[in-house]
């Protein structure tokens, strides 16, 4: 997403500059939510998977209005990014949507239980 969007907003492709400008600063908009739900999720915070989640059906919406203008004026590698990229957010918000009520993993590896917060009690701690 980050290349795409520096690629449109240098000025590199055939479309008009204004069709450009307006499809970088969508991937460049896309990118920043892409990344925050991302970092949401490997962060292990509670609405993590929320977040990731809802971050990637933004970006599937941003890539089939992008898909609808692409399709009327744009070129072939335009046409191949968005259609290469649709399945992979398409497959990624499935994977979210059926790892909600899966295992819950942490970032060690080891599986935790929904709401744990994965701490090992402390062997010399006195209660």
């Amino acid at each position: 997403m980050a290349v795409a969007a520096v690629i449109h907003l240098s000025g590199a492709g055939s479309e008009p500059k204004a069709t450009r400008a307006g499809a970088g600063i969508a991937e460049a908009i896309i990118c920043v939510v892409l990344a925050f739900g991302a970092f949401s999720l490997l962060s292990e915070l509670p609405w993590g998977r929320a977040a990731a989640l809802g971050s990637t059906v933004f970006a599937i919406f941003g890539f089939v209005l992008g898909l609808t203008f692409t399709l009327r004026g744009g070129d072939g590698p335009d046409v191949a990014y968005h259609g290469t990229m649709l399945p992979i957010l398409l497959f990624t918000a499935i994977a979210l949507l059926r790892a909600r009520n899966g295992p819950h993993v942490g970032s060690n590896g080891a599986e935790r239980r929904p709401g744990s917060n994965g701490a090992e009690p402390h062997l010399g701690s006195v209660s």
